[in-house]
């Protein structure tokens, strides 16, 4: 294996570490009702991260709950899987998944991990955002929160870029 492929492969499985790490954006503000939340057919499926090591691939997998409702579930080898639950809301017809933990203690944070996805061809892209971005601004309500990320939606400030991603269906 190359040095080349090495540092990519340990680059992506970084971004998939960062998504679900500490350090990834939460907060206690949704970008809207979890009520305004619509199904989404296309992010279903069993995914593989691009740019990793097809024998042993990060994977992650989305499914229907409740035709608003989302299960999320990342693996990562070598870590415990990280289970998910969450709805997509749009801004700007720019779709963002609201996701909390399903910890193994059956508690849910009360802040949500919110992340740009979308569906681009065939792949899913997936962009976190950038938590710095958001400390530096002080943020009191879900139309706050959504008023900056929609006046920001094209600023790559707002995006943490070492923790983005695609992946590619897998066929079954």
């Amino acid at each position: 294996m190359s040095s080349k492929f090495r540092l990519a492969a340990f680059v992506v499985a970084s971004g998939i570490a960062l998504l679900v790490a500490i350090g990834c954006y939460e907060s206690p503000y949704a970008l809207g009702p979890e009520s305004d939340a619509k199904m989404d057919v296309g992010f279903l499926g069993d995914w593989q991260v691009d740019g990793q090591n097809k024998d042993n691939p990060a994977r992650l997998v989305i499914r229907n709950i409740d035709h608003k409702s989302y299960y999320v579930e990342m693996d990562q080898p070598g870590e415990k899987p990280m289970r998910m639950v969450g709805f997509v809301l749009k801004v700007k017809n720019v779709p963002f998944a609201h996701l909390r933990e399903l910890r193994t203690d059956g508690t849910i944070p009360e802040s949500y991990i919110i992340t740009r996805i979308e569906l681009k061809g065939e792949k899913l892209s997936v962009r976190q955002l950038n938590e710095k971005f958001f400390k530096e601004r002080k943020i009191e309500s879900s139309d706050e929160l959504r008023k900056l990320v929609e006046a920001n939606l094209d600023n790559d400030q707002m995006y943490d870029r070492d923790s983005a991603f695609t992946a590619s269906k897998i066929e079954s």
